[in-house]
């Protein structure tokens, strides 16, 4: 593996992941600068995300402090630490709105209601044309093994007579199959580019969620997301999803088929 250039060494993400290790270390000061330098860009999003404007502070403070009690626990961001707490204080929003809602005295249970089924079912078609989207830009091979096992439940056996090949080569060929299509299917939740700059690093998402980028494609991509909060968003959105395709229960090369089961 070649060495990380000056450039990358000395890229904000790799000062980020130098930070990261100190706050490890116990050196609180680093966490003060990763604030500075983040805690805009988690304003935006908590002001956004927030039903109430008044929670927008409370909202970013419980995120870095979440963060930071996970990084003194040794867990937390090993990288891409904007997105990381992006995604923290997006979740700490949506908590307190919720906690919002349970508090509501008034009586709009049947307003609600509505509200939700009509969202269950526009998410639930997103979902749907999404993953089938996702699923037709497989090739042909990789949807036929996914569709005689994950979706009509056939054993190795079986499937592999009408794919045509044996056992083993189904085992495997299910697995390749798996992961192109959990990586099709962050793909296709990846927003417009919103400018040129963004076009490339766009096309990386996926793989960086999965943590399957190159090298080379990672330091391009830490680069622009450093500077960059709409794609930094993007990821943060994209490793949210992953994580729940990924329980802790389900191996990494599970289909996107079979996370509700």
């Amino acid at each position: 593996m070649e060495p990380p250039t000056t450039a990358a060494a000395d890229s904000p993400n790799a000062r980020d992941n130098h930070l990261i290790e100190l706050v490890r270390q116990g050196h609180l000061s680093a966490f003060d600068e990763l604030y500075r330098r983040h805690k805009n860009a988690a304003v935006y999003v908590a002001r956004r995300e927030a039903d109430n404007l008044s929670d927008v502070d409370d909202v970013v403070a419980e995120a870095f402090l979440a963060v930071l009690v996970a990084l003194e626990a040794g867990k937390g961001p090993n990288a891409y630490f904007r997105s990381y707490v992006l995604t923290t204080t997006r979740r700490m929003a949506h908590q307190r709105n919720a906690g919002a809602r349970r508090r509501a005295a008034f009586d709009r249970d049947r307003a609600l209601a509505q509200t939700s089924q009509e969202a269950d079912a526009f998410v639930a078609l997103f979902e749907s044309t999404t993953l089938l989207r996702a699923f037709r830009s497989l090739p042909t091979r990789w949807q036929r093994v996914l569709w005689c096992v994950d979706i009509e439940g056939m054993r190795h056996t079986e499937a592999g007579e009408y794919v045509g090949v044996n056992p083993n080569g189904v085992a495997s060929l299910l697995i390749r199959a798996r992961v192109g299509l959990r990586q099709a299917y962050l793909q296709a939740h990846v927003r417009q580019p919103a400018g040129k700059g963004c076009s490339e690093i766009s096309q990386l998402l996926a793989r960086l969620a999965r943590d399957s980028a190159t090298a080379a494609g990672r330091r391009r991509a830490e680069s622009h997301l450093a500077g960059c909060l709409h794609c930094a968003e993007a990821l943060s959105e994209l490793l949210e999803i992953e994580r729940t395709l990924r329980p802790s229960s389900v191996e990494r090369s599970a289909s996107p088929f079979q996370k509700s089961r």
